[in-house]
């Protein structure tokens, strides 16, 4: 299951890949260049590793809609435990400001938050 990709994909692809900060976005762009260039995907999911199935869903979402479906994450992440208002009162918190570092965040919120924040 071979596409080649065409030079103006390619640089595309890997400008993409290096501008991106989220690992799992160029770990697909990565296994989109490293088959361009004739690697089985057994071996990319040892260098990824990943298992051989994420290759080829990667390849096969690339092939069958594009680079930009590739691009998206679909991981929501854990909502939490904070309730409605506490949530507001952390963000309006952190936009003043005093917060440097998650930790901080985490201390100054700890006696209010007790039963949520580590």
């Amino acid at each position: 299951m071979c596409f080649p990709l065409d030079p103006q994909q390619r640089k595309v692809i890997a400008r993409r890949r290096q501008q991106t900060r989220d690992y799992r976005l160029g770990m697909r762009l990565s296994a989109l260049l490293w088959r361009d260039e004739g690697k089985t995907e057994s071996e990319i999911a040892h260098l990824l590793g990943v298992c051989e199935r994420t290759v080829r869903n990667w390849l096969r979402l690339y092939r069958k809609k594009g680079l930009e479906a590739l691009c998206i994450l679909h991981y929501q992440g854990d909502p939490g435990e904070l309730t409605s208002s506490q949530a507001e009162q952390l963000k309006a918190e952190i936009q003043t400001g005093r917060f440097r570092c998650a930790r901080q965040v985490r201390s100054g919120f700890r006696p209010l938050f007790k039963s949520v924040i580590l």
